[in-house]
Formats: C-alpha cells, structure tokens, sequence
C-alpha cells in the first residue's frame, strides 16, 4: 500500500493583472535604476535632467505601489535593501528586453539619424539648415520644432534622440559632446517710425521711451536671465 501525495494547486496569472493600476509604470523604473546607478538622489536626477522633489516622489510611489522599502537613504547616502538589489535585477531586464523589442521593430534602418531641433530657434530663416535638410533627407529623420532645449536634451540623455541643434547649452554633462556652431546679435524689434530704426547697432540707452518685452522665464530660463541682466 502506497501513500498518495496531495496534489499542489497550480497558480496562474489572471490576465486582468497586467492592467492593474498598482503596477509601477516605465518612468518609476527608470528613475530607481538611475538613482542604484548613481547612488545619490541629486546626481540621479541630474542625469535625468529633473529637479529631486519629482524624483522622491516618484521613488516613494514606486515603494508605495511595491508596499517595501528600496532604499535606506540620508542626507549623505543612499543604499539598496535586500528587496531593492533583488527589484534592480528585475527592473533592468524588464528595460532592456523592452529596449530590445523596440529596437527590432524599429523602421528605421540604422543608417538614419533622428535629429531633434529646438523651437526657440527659427530654422526656416536659416537658407544653409534647408540645403543640409534636403540634401540628406534620406539619411535624417527631423523632429518638429516643439520641443525646448532642455526637453531635447533630455531625450538625447536617454538615446532616443541622436544629434540635437538648440540655443544654449552648458558642458556639465560627459554623456554629450558639444560644438559651437554659430552665435548670432540680439535682435531688437521696434516701430518703423521710431527714430532707432536707422541705425543698425542700437544703444539701449536709445530706446528708453519704449515698453520693452521678452518671453517668459518658463518658457527660456537663459534668455530671460540674459535679459534681465542685460536691462538691469
């Protein structure tokens, strides 16, 4: 007489688990993985190019959602728990086969360059920008003009942009190589009629009459800065 062994329930996945709203999103990955790298939320966030508060939020959703604790972190370092060396692993699989997906269903054959362009600037007066356009079209994928320098940047950080034009840019970054291609005078709109128009170098001090105008920060930090300097 043999004892029979109680059979193991088998446990599947039901299918509506992959939609649940409790699971971390592709942004929550990719910000834990960069603060593992860096070991430092500050550094972190800079090769993300955000500012830290939207990273710790994100981080502390991430924990939320994972209901365990990732990091045992203070004002000078931060370190993995058990659970977060083991959550790294899994993460980064989980982005690189994803990488890896679209990567194979990639259109684009791998001799094109995606170049991104940014709207401050205004390429359409720029004759030589049109000769480059057209004569290596069939070799360039060109974004739209809608995005700002800091948002091309940081597509460019996560490769997903290979070549970008924008207006202002400080070296603090070895993921990038830079070259300065052309610098042009500031340009002053005024009334035909105002008595400045006819000279081709204008001295504010000439101008002193007028409201005087410029975006606002939000929408070019530098240029504004720039210009605040330069009125004050």
């Amino acid at each position: 007489m043999c004892n029979q062994l109680p059979v193991q329930p088998e446990y599947t996945l039901d299918n509506s688990a992959i939609y649940s709203r409790h699971l971390p999103t592709i942004k929550q990955l990719q910000y834990f993985l960069a603060v593992c790298e860096e070991g430092n939320f500050r550094k972190a966030a800079s090769r993300l190019w955000i500012s830290q508060p939207p990273l710790s939020m994100q981080i502390k959703a991430l924990e939320e959602k994972l209901q365990t604790t990732l990091f045992v972190r203070n004002t000078r370092y931060v370190l993995l728990t058990a659970q977060g060396r083991q959550f790294r692993d899994k993460a980064r699989s989980w982005l690189e086969g994803l990488s890896l997906a679209i990567s194979n269903i990639n259109p684009y054959s791998a001799d094109r360059l995606t170049i991104g362009i940014t709207k401050i600037l205004g390429f359409n007066f720029v004759p030589l920008f049109h000769e480059f356009s057209s004569r290596f079209q069939q070799h360039i994928d060109l974004l739209q003009q809608d995005y700002s320098s800091k948002e091309l940047l940081a597509e460019f950080n996560k490769n997903n942009i290979d070549l970008v034009i924008i207006s202002d840019y400080k070296h603090d970054s070895h993921q990038a190589s830079s070259l300065f291609v052309y610098q042009e005078t500031m340009l002053l709109a005024l009334p035909e009629n105002h008595p400045a128009c006819a000279q081709e170098k204008i001295d504010l001090n000439a101008v002193v009459d007028l409201p005087l105008y410029w975006c606002k920060r939000y929408q070019n930090p530098a240029l504004y800065d720039q210009m605040q300097k330069i009125i004050s």
